[in-house]
């Protein structure tokens, strides 16, 4: 692992580190389109590195992305479960910890694949303990998993009431999850039916149009607004984030 404790980075929740800086600070390597390795002073950054942020809390390096003021290093973009299947639990971003503590969201852990999977960076924090013993409450819980020391993965059944929605989201059927459903998602995220979220949730003319402008074609009348999750990606792999 790679020591970053002595250079500019800033924390952006549990998924994402920036390399901040001056661009004439940074060199990069590419493969095509993507950066595959970034380097400043004397620190060189690849895809597929373990970074140790303030020298103690890994991050898996998957994707680097140019920003302004510097660099990314991605572990994971949120998945499409951590959007639309984590308010099936209810609640909001801050009380799930959503841009701190919470890595992403699945519904595929280690050969069980009708579930809800949440993974986070472990914290010894009291307000996380207790968070933790009020997932563990929940009638949809089903066991908390410690892939690594730095790591809890909390796995839940698929709530009754939703199960038709976890087949339509696995289906990519957006458009047609229930209203319960909906007004989670809505809540969880704090936004509205004008968001890009409710967009997709009720087919908007004017995300279509955008959509249809972008990919140089028309769509069918019924076509969701958003492309069906990738199980692959939807699906907890060790590989990836630890």
């Amino acid at each position: 692992m790679i020591d970053i404790k002595k250079t500019q980075w800033i924390a952006k929740g549990a998924n994402k580190l920036m390399l901040k800086g001056e661009k004439s600070a940074f060199s990069t390597t590419l493969d095509g389109d993507k950066i595959t390795s970034v380097s400043s002073n004397s620190i060189t950054i690849c895809i597929g590195e373990t970074v140790k942020y303030e020298g103690k809390l890994p991050y898996k390096v998957n994707k680097i992305k140019k920003v302004d003021g510097g660099y990314e290093l991605i572990v994971a973009d949120k998945t499409k479960a951590s959007i639309f299947m984590m308010p099936m639990l209810t609640g909001t971003q801050d009380l799930f910890f959503y841009n701190t503590l919470f890595v992403n969201a699945f519904i595929g852990v280690e050969g069980d694949y009708d579930c809800l999977g949440l993974l986070y960076r472990f914290s010894g924090s009291s307000t996380f303990l207790k968070f933790e013993q009020a997932l563990k409450s929940f009638k949809s819980f089903k066991e908390v998993l410690d892939p690594s020391p730095y790591f809890v993965l909390f796995v839940f059944n698929i709530p009754k009431k939703f199960q038709n929605d976890y087949v339509k989201f696995i289906k990519g059927q957006y458009s047609r999850l229930s209203p319960e459903l909906k007004e989670n998602i809505f809540k969880f995220h704090g936004v509205d039916t004008n968001s890009s979220l409710g967009q997709i949730l009720y087919k908007s003319d004017k995300r279509k149009l955008r959509l249809e402008e972008s990919l140089g074609t028309s769509l069918p009348t019924n076509a969701e607004l958003l492309d069906i999750p990738d199980l692959n990606t939807e699906t907890f792999d060790k590989e990836t984030y630890l």
